[in-house]
């Protein structure tokens, strides 16, 4: 993921984080009767229509910022 993205390798940690969220979420094991580690634990298949792309340009919104200020931080 890294490097088809062209990202630092210091954030290598972050990728991995990424992918096991992303396993959790996506697979199924033949020992839960074929449902996601997700569903087990909350009873619903998990909401994926909204997942951005690794290394898309995503904004993140301030909480304390002023009339005059930027309402949102590149992230």
């Amino acid at each position: 993921m890294l490097l088809t993205a062209n990202l630092p390798k210091f954030l290598w940690t972050e990728s991995v984080q990424h992918v096991v969220w992303l396993k959790n979420r996506m697979t199924s094991t033949c020992t839960l009767d074929g449902k996601t580690p997700y569903e087990m634990v909350h009873g619903m298949k998990p909401d994926m229509t909204d997942l951005p792309e690794w290394s898309t340009r995503i904004f993140v919104l301030k909480e304390q910022a002023s009339k005059l200020e930027s309402r949102s931080d590149e992230g």
